[in-house]
C-alpha cells in the first residue's frame, strides 16, 4: 500500500507491507519520504523486518558506509548461519551535512551460526546470537555456542566505538571436558608457551569455565583468561605419564602462560593429595607444590621399572613438580612417614627412614630422556630412562653410590644378612630380557661383602658375592668357609649350581639343628608348608606337602660336599618338574664306599611323585669298590669282601627316598661282585638278613663239608651274579644267584617273605671231585635222620663205583633267612634237575691247608 500526499510542505510518501525478495534476505516493512522546498528538511525513513536470511550474504545488507574495518572483519568472519529474525532501520536527512545526522542500525537473531573470530583460531559454532550493527559498534549476546567442544553460554562481546585498533572482546561462561579444554588450548593460537601441551597430554571428566578473551579485529587474541573449575578430572602429564585423577577446584590460565590455583584436591599415586600451581611458561616455567599420600602399587605403574613391581605399602609425602616450558620436567619428593616395602628380599625390602627422591625429564623428541636419584636410609640409587625403558643403573648399600654405567646395572656395598632363597624365587619372576632393548638384558655387575649369608635357615657365615650376567638372568660367584661356587639363572629361569665345595651343616651347626634346613629351602621357595617335626628331625615328611610344578628346572654339580660329617665327591643331578613329581635326572654321586651313576640302560635317576601320593622310584647304578668299606659306613658289619661290585637297581617304594624298606618296595636289583669272600653275618637287622640269605660261607658250614680250604678266611669267590625281584612284600631270587668261586660253585633260587623272612628255595652246590664229595652230607643225614638218610645209603651202594664222579648235589632250603635249613634232595654231575654223566677228574686237587692255593685252585667243569 502507497500513499501520496502533495501540499504546500512538499510531497510525502508513506508506504505500508512492503515486501522485498532476493538471494540474500527477504523483508518486509515500511518506509516515508518527504520532500520539502527547503533542502536541509528533506528527509527519509526505512523500517524492514529480515526474514530467511543466510549469513552468508551479510554483505549484501550491510550499510554502506559501515565502518571499512568492521565491515572486513563481518564478511572474513562470518563463516555460515540462519537469521531467524532481524531488522534494518535507516533515518535521516537526505543530504546531511554531518555523518552523525543519519542512523542507521541492524539487529539480527542469528541461529546455527559460525564465526572465526581470528585467523587460525578455532571455529564458533552452533552460534545462537542476537547481534546489533551500527555503524561505528557492534554488540550482542551469545545465548549458547560451541568452541572446541566447549559449550558457551550466558557471553557478551562488543566492539566498542571511538578505539583504535577496533578490539573484540568477548565474556562467556561454559562447561565441558578436561579433553575439551586441551583440545582448545593446543589448537587455539595463543602463542608460545603452551607447545609442551601436545598429544601426550590427556584429560577427561567434566569442568566449568569463565571465559574472557580479547583481540584486535583480525589478529590473534591478545588476552585470554579462562578460569576453570575442575569437577573431578583426570588429568596425564605429558610424557612424564604422571596421572592425577578427581582434580577438583578452580585453575585460572592467562595468556601467556602463566597457571595458578589454590587448594586444589585429587588423587595421585592412589593417594589423595593438595595442591597450589603458581608461575608462568614465560618467565621459567610452572610450580605445582603439593602434598599427600601415596600407594607404593600406584608408584609401580608410574616407575614401569619391572624389577620393582611389588612395590607395595604407603607413605606420606611433600612434592615439589616444575615444568619448563619446552616440557621439561623436574619432580622432587620427600617423605619422613615411609611405610613403603620394594617387594625385593632384604636388604631392598624395605627401608623405614626418610626417602628423598627427584626425578628429572627431557621430554624433547621422540625418545626423552629421564633421570631417577634416590636415597632411602642406608640405600643410594641413581638411574637413567630412554623412551620409559630403564638403561642404567647404580646403587650403593650401606656404601657410597658406585658410578652410573653408561648401559647397564652396577652394585655394590655391605649387606648384614642375605639370604638367597628369596632371591632366587623373586629373580624367576623377573621378565625375560626380551632381545637386546629389554631391561632384562642390562648387564650386570655388583659385589658385596657379607655379614651373614643364609640358604632356607642354614647360615654360611661371612663371605663375598660378586654378580654378573644380565639383570634378568644373573650369574653369582660366592666365596664362604662353608660353600664356594657359582649360581647362574638361565634365561628360561632355570639355575645352574657349580660349588667346588660345600659344607653341610655349616661349621657351628648341630647336625640335629640342620637335618630339617635340607628341606626348609624348598619350603621357602613357597612349595610347601611346614618341614619335618622337631620330635624327628631328619624326617623329610614335608616332601609330601611340595608342589613340583612351582620348582625351577635346576642343574646341580658340586666338587667336594661335606654332609653332615661324610665327605662325597662328584654329586650332580638335573632336577625338573611338572604338575606331579621331582625327578633327579643323570644323578652321580660318590662317597661312603658308593658310587651312583647310570645302568646298563644309561638310566640314573630318582623320581619324586607327589599326586596321588608321594612315591619314590630310584632307576640306576649303585656300585663301588670293595663292599666291606660300604657296609661299614651304613653302620653294617663288613661282612662281604670285593674288588668292585655293582648293584643295578630299579625300585618304586611308597613315601620319600627315606622311607625305603624291603617289604614296601616293588622292583629289581641285578648284582654283580667280583673277586671276595664272605667273612660272617650277624643278622640283627633286616637288611643284613637278606644279606646273610647270600653269605654262602655260612651255608657251606650248615652243609658241613670240608671247606676248610676256602673258609678259613672265608669262602672265596671269583663272582657273584643274579638279582632280586621284589614284589607284594616277597622277594624272589630272578635266575639263579651264582657264586663262582676257584673251587666251587653255588647256585641259589630262593624266595623270601619279607615280613616273616620265611625261607623257600633250593641250593646247588658243585665242588671237585675227591675226598670231599657233595654226597657226603647224605652220610651226616643218615645219623640225624635214619629214614631220610636210607635211600641215600642204599644209593651208594648201589653206585659206588660211579659216585666219585659225581660234583653237584642239590639241597632244599627253609627255615629262615638267619637260620636257614637245608634238606638233601639229589646228586647231579651237572647244576641241572636230572641226573647227568660223571663229572671227569679235575686235573688238580687244592692243598687243604693252603688259602692260597684254594684261591687259585682250578675251576670246575
Amino acid at each position: 500500500m502507497l500513499a501520496l500526499q502533495w501540499s504546500e510542505a512538499g510531497l510525502e510518501m508513506e508506504g505500508w507491507d512492503l515486501t522485498l525478495r532476493g538471494e540474500a534476505a527477504q523483508a518486509q516493512g515500511a518506509f516515508s519520504l518527504r520532500l520539502t522546498p527547503e533542502e536541509a528538511n528533506r528527509r527519509f525513513a526505512l523500517d524492514l523486518d529480515l526474514t530467511q536470511a543466510d549469513a552468508l550474504f551479510l554483505g549484501a545488507y550491510l550499510p554502506e558506509k559501515l565502518e571499512p574495518g568492521l565491515r572486513s572483519w563481518l564478511l572474513e568472519a562470518v563463516r555460515g548461519g540462519r537469521v531467524e529474525r532481524g531488522q534494518f532501520v535507516l533515518y535521516g536527512p537526505l543530504k546531511p551535512e554531518r555523518k552523525e545526522a543519519r542512523s542507521a542500525s541492524l539487529a539480527l537473531a542469528v541461529r546455527e551460526g559460525r564465526l572465526r573470530p581470528a585467523p587460525r583460531w578455532p571455529e564458533l559454532a552452533q552460534l545462537e546470537s542476537t547481534l546489533w550493527l551500527e555503524p561505528e559498534a557492534v554488540y550482542g549476546t551469545v545465548a549458547g555456542a560451541s568452541l572446541q567442544g566447549l559449550s558457551l553460554r550466558e557471553g557478551r562481546f562488543t566492539l566498542p566505538a571511538g578505539q583504535e585498533p577496533r578490539r573484540l572482546a568477548l565474556t562467556a561462561k561454559g562447561e565441558g571436558s578436561g579433553d575439551a579444554l586441551l583440545d582448545f588450548l593446543r589448537t587455539a593460537p595463543l602463542g608460545s608457551g603452551l607447545e609442551f601441551l601436545n598429544e601426550d597430554w590427556e584429560a577427561a571428566g567434566p569442568l566449568a569455565l569463565d571465559l574472557d578473551l580479547g583481540m584486535v579485529l583480525g589478529q590473534a587474541p591478545d588476552h585470554l583468561a579462562v578460569a576453570t573449575t575442575l569437577e573431578g578430572v583426570g588429568l596425564a602429564v605429558g610424557r612424564s605419564r604422571l596421572t592425577l585423577e578427581d582434580l577438583r577446584g578452580t585453575v585460572t590460565y592467562a595468556y601467556p602462560g602463566a597457571l595458578s590455583a589454590q587448594a586444589l584436591t585429587g588423587t595421585l599415586f592412589d593417594g589423595p593429595f593438595r595442591a597450589a600451581i603458581t608461575g608462568s611458561l614465560e618467565d621459567g616455567g610452572l610450580a605445582f607444590a603439593s602434598e599427600g599420600d601415596l600407594r607404593g602399587e600406584a608408584l609401580t605403574r608410574w616407575l614401569r621399572i619391572p624389577y620393582l613391581d611389588g612395590l607395595a605399602g604407603a607413605m606420606r609425602y611433600t612434592a615439589d613438580l616444575r615444568i619448563e616450558r619446552s616440557g621439561a620436567l623436574e619432580l622432587s619428593a620427600r617423605s619422613e612417614a615411609v611405610d613403603l616395602r620394594t617387594g625385593l628380599p632384604a636388604p631392598l625390602d624395605a627401608r623405614d627412614s626418610i626417602l628423598d627422591l627427584r626425578y628429572q625429564q627431557t621430554d624433547l623428541g621422540e625418545s626423552p630422556e629421564a633421570k631417577l636419584q634416590l636415597a632411602w636410609g642406608g640405600l643410594a640409587a641413581r638411574a637413567s630412562f630412554e623412551a620409559g625403558a630403564l638403561r642404567s643403573a647404580a646403587l650403593g648399600l650401606d656404601a657410597p653410590l658406585p658410578p652410573e654405567p653408561a648401559y647397564g646395572v652396577t652394585v655394590q656395598g655391605r649387606v648384614s644378612r642375605f639370604e638367597l632363597d628369596p632371591w632366587l624365587a623373586r629373580v624367576a619372576t623377573f621378565p625375560a630380557a626380551e632381545g637386546q632393548g629389554g631391561a632384562g638384558a642390562l648387564p650386570l655387575a655388583a659385589s658385596l661383602r657379607l655379614e651373614e649369608a643364609l640358604w632356607g635357615d642354614a647360615p654360611f657365615g661371612a663371605g663375598q658375592l660378586v654378580m654378573a650376567g644380565a639383570v634378568s638372568a644373573p650369574y653369582f660367584v660366592f666365596s664362604f668357609p662353608s660353600a664356594t661356587g657359582s649360581l647362574a639363572v638361565l634365561e628360561d629361569r632355570s639355575l645352574d649350581l657349580r660349588l667346588a665345595s660345600l659344607q653341610f651343616p655349616p661349621a657351628g651347626v648341630a647336625v640335629a639343628e640342620a637335618a630339617p634346613l635340607l628341606l626348609e629351602a624348598a619350603v621357602d621357595h613357597g612349595m610347601g608348608a611346614t618341614p619335618a617335626p622337631a620330635e624327628d628331625p631328619f624326617s623329610l615328611e614335608a616332601l609330601g606337602e611340595l608342589e613340583p610344578a612351582t620348582w625351577p628346572a635346576l642343574r646341580f654339580r658340586v666338587d667336594q660336599l661335606e654332609l653332615f660329617g661324610e665327605a662325597y665327591e662328584g654329586v650332580a643331578f638335573d632336577l625338573s618338574a611338572d604338575e606331579r613329581a621331582l625327578t633327579l635326572e643323570d644323578l652321580v654321586a660318590s662317597g661312603r664306599g658308593l658310587s651312583l651313576g647310570a645302568d646298563e640302560r644309561g638310566d640314573h635317576r630318582l623320581t619324586l611323585t607327589y599326586a596321588p601320593d608321594l612315591q619314590s622310584h630310584y632307576r640306576g647304578r649303585v656300585g663301588g669298590d670293595n663292599v666291606a668299606e660300604a657296609l661299614e659306613a651304613f653302620g653294617f658289619l663288613p661282612t662281604v669282601e670285593s674288588e668292585n661290585f655293582a648293584f643295578d637297581v630299579d625300585l618304586a617304594w611308597p613315601g620319600g627316598p627315606e622311607d625305603l624298606t624291603l617289604p614296601s618296595a616293588e622292583g629289581s636289583v641285578i648284582f654283580d661282585i667280583d673277586r671276595g669272600r664272605f667273612i660272617q653275618i650277624d643278622a640283627a637287622g633286616a637288611p643284613m638278613r637278606v644279606l646273610g640269605l647270600l653269605n654262602f660261607s655260612a651255608l657251606a658250614r650248615r652243609l658241613r663239608f670240608d671247606f676248610s680250604d676256602v673258609y678259613k678266611r672265608g669262602l672265596v669267590f671269583d663272582e657273584i651274579e643274579g638279582g632280586f625281584a621284589l614284589a607284594e612284600g616277597r622277594l624272589r631270587t630272578q635266575g639263579p644267584v651264582v657264586v663262582q668261586g676257584p673251587s666251587s660253585r653255588f647256585q641259589l633260587v630262593a624266595e623270601v617273605d619279607l615280613e616273616s623272612y620265611a625261607l623257600a628255595g633250593d641250593l646247588v652246590v658243585t665242588l671237585p671231585v675227591g675226598n670231599n664229595l657233595p654226597w657226603a652230607a647224605a652220610y651226616a643225614a643218615l645219623l640225624a635222620n635214619p629214614i631220610a638218610g636210607a635211600g641215600v645209603l642204599v644209593a651208594e651202594r648201589l653206585f659206588r663205583d660211579q659216585i666219585d664222579r659225581f660234583s653237584s648235589a642239590r639241597y632244599l632250603l627253609g627255615g629262615q633267612v638267619d637260620a636257614p635249613e637245608l634238606t638233601f634232595d639229589s646228586i647231579f654231575e651237572v647244576e641241572s634237575a636230572q641226573p647227568a654223566a660223571p663229572a671227569p677228574e679235575p686235573s688238580a686237587k687244592p692243598d687243604p691247608a693252603s688259602d692260597s692255593d684254594a684261591e687259585s685252585a682250578p675251576e670246575p667243569n
